[in-house]
């Protein structure tokens, strides 16, 4: 191979610097993924204590514990089928996002924005998108297809959860004794919570 020939006797380091930059890798990204269930649970389409915060560390905790949950939940032998269904979905949503980029700063060119490229930067990265989406359709359409089941998947529970407004009194309930449960626990509050006020009053029962 190619680090065989180049390196000679360092062509070990290689595997070693690649799980290296891996474990950085997952590690950044297990805390940005935190930070969407704090902004997910803040615009109300995820339950509320994913959006409390540490009272001392200021660390969105039961967000982190949720991903890193998830992550061990999606552990299993054939990893590289979960790559190829969620690879998909992964660079939708990315080129999704970066295209509502384009459409805000032609809709609302008077927003604030602390950082700003030529345009020409998000074509690119959109143009590089919709390669990385199109191929997978074509080269992989089985697993494409199950990437987008899992994502329609999400349909019912947001309808459930977000777009039900009059739940049952025992569904209100529940979710109160589990927010207040949390916070005990994990000691966390609303972010726009003053930390000398007391946390949440027991619920009755």
């Amino acid at each position: 191979s190619f680090a065989r020939r180049v390196l000679g006797p360092l062509k070990y380091s290689i595997p070693v610097f690649v799980a290296l930059s891996t474990f950085g890798s997952l590690n950044g990204i297990l805390f940005t993924s935190g930070r969407l269930f704090l902004a997910g649970a803040r615009e109300g389409h995820l339950p509320p204590c994913l959006s409390f915060i540490h009272i001392t560390k200021r660390t969105p905790i039961p967000a982190l514990l949720v991903t890193a949950t998830l992550s061990l939940m999606l552990l299993g032998a054939d990893i590289f089928s979960l790559i190829n269904c969620l690879s998909f979905v992964l660079w939708l949503s990315i080129g999704a996002a970066v295209g509502a980029l384009l459409w805000l700063r032609r809709t609302r060119p008077d927003l604030p924005r602390p950082i700003r490229v030529h345009t020409a930067v998000p074509v690119v990265f959109i143009l590089g998108c919709v390669y990385l989406v199109v191929v997978p359709m074509i080269t992989e359409p089985y697993s494409t297809g199950m990437g987008v089941l899992l994502t329609l998947s999400g349909l019912p529970v947001y309808a459930f959860g977000v777009g039900w407004k009059n739940k049952p009194k025992w569904i209100n309930t529940i979710h109160k004794v589990s927010t207040y449960s949390v916070q005990r626990v994990l000691m966390v509050v609303a972010p726009e919570q003053q930390l000398d006020e007391p946390l949440l009053s027991q619920p009755s029962t």
